[in-house]
């Protein structure tokens, strides 16, 4: 099993940016202001485990937040990787 443990510090956006820049690939046509919160972060660990040709290959996502699993956000982020 692999596991991997992050923390950064939270990122309000005050002011964000509206719009694309014409024909270029996600470039903001304006500037945003934001503030960075050093003593509010978000910790997250991230574990996978081998699997073997007896285990599923089937990718699973348990999102905990304040120590209850969130399963709404969990299946959207199952969603997006899969």
């Amino acid at each position: 099993m692999y596991s991997f443990t992050a923390s950064r510090p939270s990122n309000i956006a005050l002011v964000k940016y509206r719009g694309k820049k014409p024909n270029q690939q996600q470039i903001p046509q304006n500037p945003s202001v934001s503030l960075t919160l050093q003593n509010c972060r978000t910790h997250m660990t991230l574990t996978a485990k081998d699997v073997t040709k007896n285990d599923s290959n089937e990718m699973t996502v348990n999102l905990v937040f304040e120590n209850k699993q969130h399963h709404p956000f969990g299946d959207k982020i199952h969603r997006y990787l899969k």
